[in-house]
């Protein structure tokens, strides 16, 4: 049985149901190590903080795509792949290094609503690439694509990156975006 397959009910849509599912999912599963953690549309759109503490460690990819949420609590410490975290209700990264240590793959946040403090995703240890734009044709007309641009051009460069690119968001015109 797949994870997801747990979280399926036939209950009413409450996001009480969903805490439900997600504990009893994660106990059943919960046996070190964790491979891989796929909660994509638990909360059908509803679920707008993962209300429990999932594991510290995924060695593998994460997947929490399709919900509404717009916390990082909760959250794995470390995954061990890629996380995908895009069509959620996310206006901000601000402090997302304090939630997420590090993530050896990319984090795509594509198709959520992000208006301000990005620069935190640069302290996040092993990120390979973020994605904050919609992957469609024309992607470089995207508002959002020289924001991407810049966090792209200085990940995996350590804390004067962020300085760096704090200034380089500040002289292209996105004050707003240059916050941890």
């Amino acid at each position: 049985m797949k994870l997801s397959e747990l979280f399926e009910t036939k209950r009413n849509d409450t996001p009480f149901d969903y805490e439900i599912a997600l504990e009893m999912a994660l106990r059943a599963y919960n046996v070190p190590p964790v491979n891989e953690l796929n909660i994509a549309a638990l909360g059908k759109k509803m679920m707008t903080r993962i209300p429990i503490q999932l594991p510290e460690t995924i060695n593998g990819n994460f997947f929490a795509y399709d919900n509404a949420l717009t916390s990082f609590d909760n959250f794995p410490k470390y995954v061990k792949g890629a996380m995908y975290i895009e069509d959620n209700k996310f206006t901000s990264l601000h402090n997302i290094h304090k939630s997420i240590l590090g993530v050896y793959g990319k984090i795509d946040l594509t198709n959520n609503p992000i208006k301000s403090d990005v620069l935190g995703v640069l302290l996040i240890k092993g990120v390979t690439a973020i994605y904050i734009t919609e992957a469609v044709p024309f992607r470089e007309k995207h508002k959002l694509y020289p924001i991407e641009t810049i966090l792209n051009k200085h990940l995996g460069k350590g804390r004067q990156s962020v300085m760096d690119a704090q200034q380089e968001l500040i002289e292209a015109g996105y004050p707003e975006f240059a916050q941890l």
